[in-house]
């Protein structure tokens, strides 16, 4: 009787370790969850602060005639170096600290005027005054943003208004490639696309 009631204490044992050998890598799967969900929203969060304080301090630079030629005071020889080394964005956004290597920022001044060559739709198209990367091109979903700036619905007639006064803003696009710090396969393999948030936000320039 003695022997089968140990054996029946041993076997609750080696069961309690079974279930807890079970559970055990669900529960730490469910507080890394919680920890990556928290440290993606800081992401998401400084990516689209990123875009839009970029777009924002970028309009108040002013160096365009009312003609829309440009003096250079906002090229990437002006204003705009200021705000393209990676060690500046780190030291505003500590939650992109690996900016360098897996960020990525795009920075247009635009101008829309009735003469622009066609690149989506005639006299409604951006055309670039400067970028950055020096040899970047607008996206349709910049484009699209650029379009916003314009009175809607945009036509040749609305965008410009006044032909002789271009429409003229900038575009920032802002993306980052968040790497999970616990369980990275299993976590990309969970949600897989949601680790690079990406943001465009156009300004018009004052």
């Amino acid at each position: 009787m003695l022997k089968n009631i140990i054996r029946f204490f041993r076997a609750a044992r080696a069961t309690a370790a079974i279930e807890f050998a079970l559970v055990a890598p669900v529960l730490l799967l469910l507080i890394a969850g919680v920890v990556e969900f928290g440290n993606i929203f800081q992401v998401y969060n400084s990516v689209n602060r990123l875009a839009s304080q970029y777009a924002i301090a970028w309009a108040d630079c002013s160096d365009t005639s009312t003609s829309g030629s440009s003096t250079g005071l906002c090229s990437s020889a002006g204003e705009l170096a200021n705000y393209t080394p990676a060690n500046a964005i780190t030291n505003i956004f500590p939650q992109l600290r690996n900016f360098s290597s897996q960020g990525n920022l795009r920075m247009f001044q635009i101008s829309m005027t009735a003469a622009v060559p066609v690149i989506a739709t005639p006299s409604t198209s951006p055309s670039g005054v400067y970028q950055y990367p020096a040899t970047a091109t607008l996206s349709a979903a910049e484009i699209a943003a650029a379009q916003t700036l314009c009175p809607q619905p945009v036509s040749a007639s609305t965008c410009p208004s006044d032909p002789t006064k271009p429409v003229i803003g900038v575009i920032v696009t802002a993306s980052y490639t968040y790497t999970p710090l616990y369980f990275p396969t299993i976590m990309n393999s969970i949600l897989l696309g949601h680790f690079t948030p990406t943001y465009t936000v156009a300004q018009l320039k004052s």
